[in-house]
């Protein structure tokens, strides 16, 4: 990657956060406080949409990247949920912060079971990618599901039609470069067609530090295509289980919604979540989708909102922030009880060719 590049995408993921942020403190100068309170008056119901859903998901996910390592590693369920609980703030928090996030996630996961780093680098990655391949297909039922309203009331929710034409264009070229990514890894192999490992000389540092480097990658692709294509009933049964996340994600915005006093229907809370996960892909480089995926939550449930469609829209944003905020204040607190930060920087540090 060109230096000059290399340098402004910080710049450029910077700037988009805080016009990120921006967007939502002006969604949430319409929160109306009276429909947040309203929701205190079902504590059970709010409680049970705050807590559990989430928590199921986190599970799921955390089951479904113990069926993405090797065969023979002795992975539990429980310490693969204590990796994401540490390195996914980095993820949601952070201008571009998958890249320590994800890093992180692999670096704890070679060391918890003295795997190289790329088999738990593959390891990661598939499990990216097999989250991102459950959400087309969740996308996908909503799409279907919403695609003529969304059509029809293209104009009240962002004042020009083609509303659902745009939501199906961002849900195509997503679905397009997962898809080109799966044929360009398995395939194609870059690593293995231009990155040659040369004879090194002694004494020259460079040279050993680029093998090493060319090493590492190799080693992470061919790991991450053993992983997809000789354990594919492992990668299948994965998918299933993310995928069942997502629909849980429905069952939290149906009892959220329901605490606000907003009378969704399970369908129609199949399209928000659906058509609003679709805004935070689009705002990739924004932590969470920050500001974007809040409007879109807004702009959806003034479909349904019998009144004050806008307040009650912003009110749902809270809740999920809220939930969101909880998440990752439990992983840095847990972060920096058990690992703390240098043991983080120590790790990260760990050479990738190992």
């Amino acid at each position: 990657m060109p230096r000059s590049f290399d340098r402004k995408l910080p710049v450029l993921q910077t700037v988009l956060t805080l016009c990120g942020i921006l967007l939502l403190v002006l969604l949430f100068r319409n929160v109306s406080l009276d429909i947040l309170i309203r929701s205190l008056d079902k504590p059970l119901l709010l409680a049970v949409a705050l807590l559990i859903p989430y928590s199921m998901t986190f599970f799921l996910h955390a089951t479904a990247w113990t069926r993405l390592f090797p065969p023979g590693i002795p992975v539990k369920v429980h310490k693969l949920a204590f990796i994401r609980l540490v390195s996914e703030p980095f993820t949601l928090t952070l201008p571009g912060g998958a890249m320590i996030g994800e890093s992180l996630k692999a670096a704890l996961a070679s060391k918890t079971y003295g795997i190289s780093l790329p088999e738990s680098g593959a390891s990661v990655l598939v499990y990216r990618f097999g989250l991102g391949a459950s959400q087309i297909v969740f996308i996908a039922f909503g799409l279907f599901l919403a695609y003529p309203q969304l059509q029809s009331q293209s104009v009240q929710i962002i004042g020009r039609e083609g509303l659902g034409n745009l939501v199906l264009s961002v849900a195509t070229v997503f679905a397009v470069f997962l898809i080109g990514l799966f044929l360009l890894v398995n395939w194609f192999q870059p690593a293995r067609r231009f990155l040659a490992v040369e004879s090194v000389s002694v004494g020259s540092s460079w040279k050993k530090k680029w093998v090493q480097i060319v090493e590492g990658i190799q080693k992470f692709e061919a790991s991450t295509i053993t992983q997809i294509k000789e354990r594919i009933g492992s990668f299948l049964s994965a998918l299933v289980l993310f995928f069942f996340g997502w629909i849980i994600g429905v069952v939290e915005t149906f009892l959220m919604a329901r605490s606000l006093g907003i009378p969704l229907t399970i369908e129609q809370a199949f399209i928000v979540e659906s058509m609003g996960s679709i805004f935070r892909i689009a705002g990739v480089f924004l932590p969470s989708g920050i500001g974007g995926q809040d409007w879109a939550y807004t702009a959806l449930l003034s479909l349904y909102a019998v009144q004050d469609p806008l307040a009650m829209g912003a009110s749902f944003a809270i809740l999920k922030r809220v939930r969101e905020g909880a998440w990752i204040a439990a992983g840095f607190l847990t972060l920096s009880l058990t690992l703390g930060g240098k043991a983080v920087r120590a790790i990260l540090a760990q050479p990738a060719s190992r």
